[in-house]
């Protein structure tokens, strides 16, 4: 028995929301040593694909390095998630107690299309796991 999942999409302005409300927490101190590590590396992607994103000339930044051969940053999965927890954490210490409608709008978008992931991959395991 095989069940299908609609993966709800992430609307672009999501990701740019993101990249905003990351950097304010950043700034404000929500992210433990540890944390930082991982959320600043998902912030610097983020900014190179808006980068990429937002210049539609063949010359810009990000593609001049070895003759323009360079492959655009790509968010996997983890990043995905990596965003999830870095706007809940800066929700729940309070630093974007100011945009807190936006973070939290952000956080579900994100929240509910990780929980389909999260689902879907359940039920691959659990079917790989009875199917023998």
């Amino acid at each position: 028995m095989s069940e299908k999942f609609e993966v709800p999409t992430i609307p672009d302005e999501y990701f740019v929301a993101a990249l905003r409300l990351i950097g304010m927490a950043s700034l404000n101190g929500a992210y433990h040593a540890s944390e930082f590590k991982k959320v600043g590396e998902v912030y610097d992607l983020l900014n190179g694909l808006l980068q990429v994103y937002s210049q539609d000339e063949p010359d810009n930044k990000l593609a001049e390095d070895d003759g323009g051969d360079k492959e655009p940053p790509r968010l996997t999965m983890d990043h995905l998630f990596i965003v999830e927890v870095a706007v809940a954490f800066a929700l729940e210490r309070g630093k974007l107690n100011e945009q807190k409608e936006l973070t939290e709008a952000v956080h579900a978008g994100f929240k509910e299309h990780n929980d389909a992931i999260r689902k879907q991959a359940e039920v691959t395991e659990s079917n790989n796991n009875s199917g023998g």
